[in-house]
């Protein structure tokens, strides 16, 4: 029985993953699904370069047999992992993936909102023959730390164009979407993501900022004179070395000159004015960041909200520096793509397994503990992608 000791939801992953070579004659030697599992596995493993996969794959045979894999023919080739990198449909698989994240939700969420924080994240070692590098809009849902849905920007177009596109995607993904919040950077502050997301009944906050001058300046001119109609206090937090500390001011758009008739609804200006000081030299400085939402909780809960859409940043952070997305070179946008959509697939089987772990101490690993576990020990790895 192939593939006994991984997980059923996996198995219909691999399973339906397109076969984009040509089935009905010629020398197929290699089993698609068992190159595509051994790619997630030396992922899993930290491996960066392809050569680096295969070695991994040949110290570990043994392992991979047990699974079902490469029992004939042995180990692909280099060559043979760039054909599959290269040739499998980038936006079935990414549809797939996400699939997979929803199949694997490890728990009804039982907060107020379910977030799902929208943002870009440019993939630098691909360039486009246009002279830019791919980027890839994903929506992450804070709440079960997995990647739902990406959306690949177009060669002559950007994150701006990309995003309704995205929202349209997580929505269908749902269905009820009363209860999501979707926060996104300045960006995406843009008419067609807003009225996307009111589309579906959910609800949004997004940062203002210089890219939109005239609401931008406007707000700042009026802030200074309104008061707020309500204020929360964060008190000082200690982290990365650094102290910081919150206050988040609520009011009202209309009061601030923003014309809400055209949204349909009322909506909600908060600001987050953030001090931080270095602990050892001392050095302070300050922020204040404006957002714009349809939400009316007080300003505890929007803050709190602002907040938690950094665990995007946090996510993209492990993506380039844990895993080396930046490093990998990849000559395709294609190929570059399906390198994202396994890495965030790893990303999501390790949120899996920790959020079915009944130790605290397991639930508490970082992602760079547990990928170093798993490169070091293989049975620790397949006890990834059991997932039970």
């Amino acid at each position: 029985m192939r593939y006994r000791k991984i997980s059923a939801e996996l198995q219909e992953f691999l399973k339906a993953i397109p076969d984009f070579r040509r089935t009905d004659k010629g020398n197929i030697v290699h089993n698609l699904q068992d190159a595509l599992l051994l790619l997630i596995v030396g992922r899993l493993a930290r491996c960066v370069k392809r050569k680096d996969v295969l070695a991994f794959g040949m110290a570990h045979l043994t392992y991979l047999k047990r699974l079902g894999m490469f029992r004939k023919a042995g180990l692909p080739s280099e060559s043979t992992l760039y054909r599959v990198e290269k040739g499998i449909d980038d936006k079935r698989m990414a549809e797939l993936q996400s699939d997979f994240a929803r199949k694997m939700n490890p728990k009804k969420d039982k907060a107020l909102f379910k977030l799902i924080a929208v943002d870009g994240k440019c993939m630098r070692g691909t360039v486009q023959e246009n002279g830019r590098c791919p980027d890839i809009v994903g929506a992450y849902s804070v709440n079960d730390g997995l990647t739902v849905a990406t959306e690949m920007c177009e060669q002559k177009s950007n994150e701006i164009t990309a995003g309704p596109k995205l929202i349209e995607a997580v929505c269908r993904q749902y269905g009820n979407t009363s209860n999501i919040v979707f926060t996104a950077d300045a960006m995406q502050c843009q008419t067609n993501f807003l009225k996307a997301i009111m589309r579906h009944d959910a609800h949004f906050l997004v940062e203002v900022k210089s890219n939109q001058k005239a609401l931008r300046w406007g707000l700042e001119d009026r802030l200074s004179v309104e008061s707020p109609v309500d204020t929360c206090h964060v008190e000082p937090t200690l982290a990365h070395g650094r102290i910081e500390s919150r206050t988040c001011k609520k009011y009202y758009a209309d009061s601030l000159g923003i014309d809400t008739n055209k949204w349909g609804k009322s909506l909600t200006v908060i600001t987050v004015e953030t001090t931080t000081a270095n602990k050892k030299s001392g050095e302070q400085s300050n922020e204040l960041r404006i957002y714009l939402t349809d939400l009316d909780e007080d300003a505890k809960v929007l803050d709190s909200v602002a907040k938690k859409h950094w665990a995007v940043e946090t996510m993209h952070w492990t993506l380039d520096t844990v895993m080396e997305q930046d490093r990998i070179k990849r000559k395709h946008p294609q190929a570059a793509r399906n390198l994202d959509t396994i890495q965030r697939l790893c990303l999501n089987i390790l949120s899996v397994w920790k959020s079915k772990r009944r130790k605290l101490a397991d639930r508490s690993k970082g992602v760079t503990e547990l990928l170093r576990t798993a490169s070091l020990h293989m049975p620790f790895l397949i006890e990834l992608l059991h997932l039970k």
